[in-house]
């Protein structure tokens, strides 16, 4: 039943308070004119008042206080006029007042701004008064917004807060598997030792800790090679620096027994140009032999074990 261009001076209160009664109590956005008529206050049981957008004027009439299951009041955008009535401040039930964009003036009263949403704002009225009050609750739908973006704000902090703690706790797994790596890289892997060939009490390397030492036998420590292979320059986990000695083609016909006694000759030499063995390594493909690392002798020296042992020179 439209009621576009009423005015509540001359209509029928019948027909306005039939649309109050039977739930339709929204009457926003109708052109209504004039003032809003005190016999409103006898709908006692009236929970939703909407007049938002009309063209209301004059003052909120005192006897809308009469209204005590009044739970939602809504005169936003009229040309009313004049104070809050006290009486509002007394409805029980009350939640939600808006009132904005008016001709409104005076103090607002105080509990109102108790309520868990209102909206003063677009009128003449003071919202300070003893206690300072935003004129506007942050669950209006201003409210909504802002509270909406404060929302999205604190997720992305909250987001970007759990992928620092991720990552930190992946470095810190990372960083501790790595100090679980180093405490057991002097534990050979079953199989890996050919313990067929011994040497007494010349001291036995494991694969992984020359490694290790090496850089995985990088190209940036190599101090010499020859025909039996490269040396490289290493640091053990003692700060010990050596150069590791890595033979190839020890697999062909007599390379294992050649490797054998020089192992043995150098053991046993001495020789001004010729280093001390420190120990030795030996895995099902790999020879490896380990001397002291000298910073000032050439490493042809070191090269030249076999001629040494051979020649006497």
């Amino acid at each position: 039943m439209a009621l576009k261009g009423v005015d509540f001076k001359y209509s029928n209160w019948i027909l306005i308070y039939t649309r109050l009664h039977l739930s339709c109590r929204t009457l926003k956005g109708n052109g209504i004119t004039g003032g809003i008529p005190k016999e409103l206050g006898n709908l006692s049981n009236l929970t939703i008042l909407d007049l938002e957008n009309n063209r209301l004027s004059g003052e909120i009439p005192s006897s809308l206080g009469e209204l005590k299951k009044l739970q939602f009041l809504t005169l936003s955008q009229n040309n009313l006029s004049g104070a809050i009535p006290e009486s509002l401040a007394g409805l029980p039930n009350l939640t939600n007042i808006l009132l904005d964009s008016n001709n409104l003036s005076g103090q607002v009263p105080n509990r109102l701004f108790q309520l868990p949403k209102y909206n003063f704002t677009g009128n003449q009225l003071n919202c300070g008064g003893q206690n300072l009050h935003l004129c506007e609750s942050y669950s209006s739908d201003s409210g909504d917004s802002h509270t909406s973006k404060i929302g999205i704000t604190v997720g992305v902090v909250a987001g970007l807060a759990i992928l620092f703690l991720f990552g930190g706790l992946l470095f810190f797994v990372y960083k501790g598997r790595l100090r679980g790596y180093k405490r057991e890289i002097f534990v050979d892997v079953p199989g890996e030792v050919d313990r067929r060939i011994a040497f007494g009490q010349l001291k036995r390397f494991a694969w992984r800790e020359l490694q290790l030492a090496t850089d995985n036998f990088s190209e940036r420590n190599i101090l010499g090679q020859g025909g039996f292979g490269k040396v490289y320059k290493g640091v053990l986990a003692d700060n010990t620096k050596v150069a590791v000695k890595r033979l190839t083609d020890f697999e062909n016909h007599g390379g294992d027994a050649a490797f054998q006694r020089e192992v043995e000759m150098i053991s046993v030499a001495v020789h001004r140009n010729l280093l001390r063995l420190i120990g030795f390594c030996t895995t099902t493909t790999e020879r490896l032999l380990v001397y002291p690392f000298m910073q000032n002798l050439s490493v042809a020296y070191r090269l030249r074990g076999i001629s040494y042992l051979c020649t006497g020179f």
